[in-house]
């Protein structure tokens, strides 16, 4: 008994699922729930900052993860914000994320939020500590293969 045509047409029929999905009007995406996988293990995700653009309404961050110096074949964007004014940390201006800075990111517990390990100044104007730094926006992700 062959199986193979059976198993073909499975294929096809998810293949042609997934271009449906894929191929949807970009309304019903956003009004649906995000999909956030379960990591099997917490951990941290190393990155390097590309861009930190300081704005007056709502400043952006971006990352690409792994950092440049790690060997990989392909690189995830991400540009991080914050979904609406009031939730932009009222000391942003203190953050420090100049470009090419090794950084780790996670996402917190609730799944609702990135973190982000950034150095951050002390009030005063003192020396800046590192710190997990909260963002609940996806502003923009961009997938580079580098092969």
């Amino acid at each position: 008994m062959n199986l193979m045509p059976s198993v073909l047409l499975v294929r096809n029929v998810t293949l042609a699922v997934l271009a449906a999905n894929l191929s949807a009007p970009l309304a019903i995406a956003q009004a649906s729930q995000p999909f956030i996988p379960e990591p099997t293990k917490p951990a941290d995700t190393r990155c390097s900052v590309v861009d930190w653009r300081l704005s007056s309404t709502t400043p952006a961050l971006t990352v690409v993860c792994p950092p440049k110096e790690v060997f990989a074949p392909l690189r995830v964007y991400l540009r991080l914000s914050w979904a609406k004014e009031e939730d932009v940390p009222s000391d942003y201006l203190s953050i420090v994320a100049l470009p090419g800075t090794q950084t780790k990111m996670r996402v917190s517990k609730p799944r609702e939020e990135v973190l982000v390990w950034l150095k951050v100044y002390e009030k005063g104007g003192g020396r800046a500590l590192a710190q997990w730094v909260s963002f609940n926006r996806l502003v923009d992700v961009g997938l580079l293969n580098e092969r």
